[in-house]
């Protein structure tokens, strides 16, 4: 992840046209900035004391911190020479070289699809590794939000739980109406298929989303 963070902020730039903004108008700029980049999320703060902030959401890496200035709808980083952020406008950013569009409001992570109804037993068989936790109304990387990967491998009505969170468990579940559901530790689980393609696992506190996976990671 500080990979991706220091391509973004790489000096290397494909510039576009920008919508010059006034000098002076740094105040309008400042504040939260979200844009996707490779399924992450990135969120840039620009501070009004000429500072910013540059981390992932949901991870747990220090942020990247810096200088900033703002130069004919032009965002200069530490000093930089040439311009690493296009302003297009109030509203929208452009992180220039990798085509990262910055809004004010946070990007939907992932939103679930349906339950695929009456799923057949044979379709949830494979691997399976957890890709996002929904907890409390917000949707996080499952390895940022856990700590860890957390994988499933499914034969016929067993399933085997990799990871800590799980304790590496191997489990018998009950086949019914399309959904797979299993105790562990005397907590109610169950598998549902989703019209997306993901598996949906549902505890009593949160749910993980898996897709799948050809082998074993």
């Amino acid at each position: 992840m500080n990979r991706l963070l220091a391509i973004l902020l790489s000096l290397a730039l494909l510039l576009v046209p920008a919508l010059a903004l006034a000098e002076g108008e740094e105040a309008a700029l400042t504040g939260d900035w979200y844009g996707e980049a490779n399924g992450l999320v990135l969120q840039l703060t620009l501070n009004e004391d000429g500072t910013y902030a540059a981390a992932l959401v949901g991870s747990e890496q220090a942020a990247k911190t810096g200088a900033w200035v703002l130069e004919d709808g032009f965002i200069y980083l530490d000093g930089a020479l040439l311009p690493q952020i296009n302003v297009l406008g109030d509203d929208v950013l452009k992180w220039t070289e990798m085509d990262v569009f910055l809004r004010r409001e946070l990007p939907l992570i992932y939103a679930p699809a349906e339950p695929l109804a009456d799923a057949p037993l044979d379709l949830f068989a494979g691997y399976w590794r957890g890709q996002y936790v929904g907890l409390d109304g917000a949707m996080l990387f499952a390895q940022d939000a856990l700590g860890e990967v957390v994988a499933l491998y499914i034969e016929g009505q067993n399933v085997a739980l990799g990871g800590d969170f799980f304790g590496n468990a191997i489990v018998e579940m009950a086949y019914s109406d399309g959904a797979l559901s299993l105790s562990l530790d005397g907590q109610p689980l169950t598998l549902q298929l989703q019209q997306d393609g993901f598996l949906r696992l549902t505890l009593p506190a949160l749910t993980l989303y898996f897709s799948r996976v050809a082998t074993e990671e």
